[in-house]
């Protein structure tokens, strides 16, 4: 009876709060440690941390790199280590995405990693462009430290060498995990490119840090303050996507953007959960369906997550309609064609409802500067 007001109004208090809940992430690790039975922690700082409970490396990893970007919490999975080579990791990621942000296994093996970036991939295989709305779909990033190229929007590579953190080395696979905190702790009012490593005090700088960032790495470069003191800053913060298409362009390849993107998605699936099977399907519905959502929307182009000079706005999908008349409904293109398109809008759709949002458009962050300046001519 009072579900359309309320609607309305949870869909603008998860828009008032979008910019602080993403500052509120959460991380999940997947750690291989003998010490205790104990199977899963949470944490919410480093200081949670206990030493009796992880053996000398897996604590020194906590301590130096899980918290740095002040993630809001922080959910490490242990798995004995004589389990390793028995464990299902795709079992253990599946429970893992339901309470996390991004997950990251810090000393996982070349197949281990294989293993976890194909799960990622296969639980985000739909075109995140094209179907936003697809609630089956998970939406995490995977933080990870390979070689090669892997050209995914929703895997984070690390290619940061030798990183030496309070005197330990750490490899790329571990600093990783570095990466996803500090991402974590970032929220979307800002992107990780260009933040300081005050942390760090040594790693391999590359002679070209902007190459390795176009092969979807996250890469490091040097600055120094007016004191001409040097520190190190993450080149940019991108995702491994590297192959732009006409649907996934190259926001797919921005942290910043792809974050925005899972939210709106998760927001929006999180709350039709409360109204699914409470509506009927009838236009009117639809139509207060479609407000509530561009309520949303717009609080969010307010708050600067999306862009205000575009559209950002859901409607009904006159395009599927069309497409129910014709293969549902065995019409022909002709008899369709004949139809206005008040009557496509509202026919009757039995259980589904389809909408679409044309130009939907994250901010993204100031990275590049492009400045011209001409010379005045003195006669």
């Amino acid at each position: 009876m009072n579900g359309s007001p309320k609607f309305v109004l949870e869909f603008k208090e998860l828009a008032a709060t979008a910019v602080v809940r993403s500052q509120q992430g959460v991380v999940g690790i997947i750690l291989f440690d003998s010490t205790k039975d104990k199977e899963k922690y949470v944490y919410y700082n480093a200081l949670e941390v206990l030493q009796t409970d992880w053996n000398d490396k897996n604590y020194r990893l906590l301590q130096d790199l899980g918290f740095v970007g002040g993630q809001y919490k922080t959910v490490v999975v242990r798995i004995k280590e004589d389990a390793r080579n028995t464990i299902n990791l795709s079992a253990i990621l599946k429970q893992l995405e339901v309470e996390v942000d991004s997950i990251v296994i810090p000393e996982a093996t070349e197949t281990e990693s294989d293993g976890f970036v194909s799960y990622t991939k296969q639980r985000h295989n739909v075109e995140l462009g094209q179907l936003a709305l697809d609630f089956d779909q998970a939406h995490f990033f995977a933080f990870v430290g390979k070689a090669e190229v892997i050209d995914h929007f929703a895997i984070v590579n690390n290619a940061i060498e030798d990183t030496v953190v309070n005197g330990t080395k750490y490899t790329i696979g571990e600093f990783a995990l570095a990466i996803a905190s500090m991402e974590a702790g970032c929220g979307i009012s800002r992107s990780i490119t260009n933040m300081k490593l005050t942390f760090v005090d040594s790693c391999t700088l590359p002679e070209k840090p902007g190459k390795i960032t176009m092969q979807g790495k996250i890469s490091v470069s040097q600055q120094k303050d007016d004191t001409g003191i040097t520190y190190y800053v993450i080149n940019r913060g991108v995702t491994s996507f590297v192959s732009p298409t006409t649907i996934k362009q190259r926001r797919f390849s921005k942290i910043k953007c792809v974050r925005t993107m899972f939210m709106v998605t998760e927001d929006l699936k999180n709350t039709w959960n409360y109204y699914k099977g409470a509506r009927n399907n009838v236009y009117e519905q639809k139509r207060g369906l479609v407000n509530s959502i561009n309520a949303y929307t717009d609080s969010l182009k307010e708050q600067g997550v999306l862009d205000p000079s575009y559209p950002n706005e859901f409607d009904i999908n006159v395009a599927e309609h069309k497409r129910v008349l014709m293969v549902e409904r065995n019409m022909t293109k002709e008899e369709v064609d004949k139809m206005s398109l008040p009557e496509i809008r509202r026919i009757n759709t039995i259980d589904k409802i389809y909408l679409i949002c044309e130009e939907f458009m994250p901010v993204d962050a100031m990275e590049d500067f492009y400045g011209v300046v001409k010379m005045r001519s003195v006669m």
